[in-house]
């Protein structure tokens, strides 16, 4: 859902940082690569070990991640899009 609404909005590059820490991320990011390989967009997959820091202060970030959109100059709220686009059904998680 993500790539098919980001090719939708036209975007030329995909940044997509994993973090190294967490288990499978190698698997995780072969995974996004062939999935992403039809898409008419760059698609820049990296594994990092503080995705945190390398996000603060960028545009257009999408996370859901507090402390990052406390801290990026924009973000997008891709999750709505995409769930009200393809009428996802969503639960209710309380913490």
């Amino acid at each position: 859902m993500l790539l098919d609404t980001l090719r939708e909005q036209g975007v030329d590059t995909v940044h997509i940082l994993l973090d190294e820490p967490v288990s499978n991320s190698g698997r995780l990011k072969a995974l996004i690569a062939d999935v992403g390989e039809g898409y008419p967009f760059n698609l820049d997959i990296r594994i990092l070990k503080e995705v945190d820091k390398t996000l603060w202060e960028k545009e257009n970030v999408i996370t859901a991640d507090a402390i990052i959109l406390d801290h990026c100059i924009s973000w997008m709220n891709m999750l709505r899009i995409c769930v009200e686009k393809y009428n996802a059904k969503t639960i209710k998680v309380w913490i």
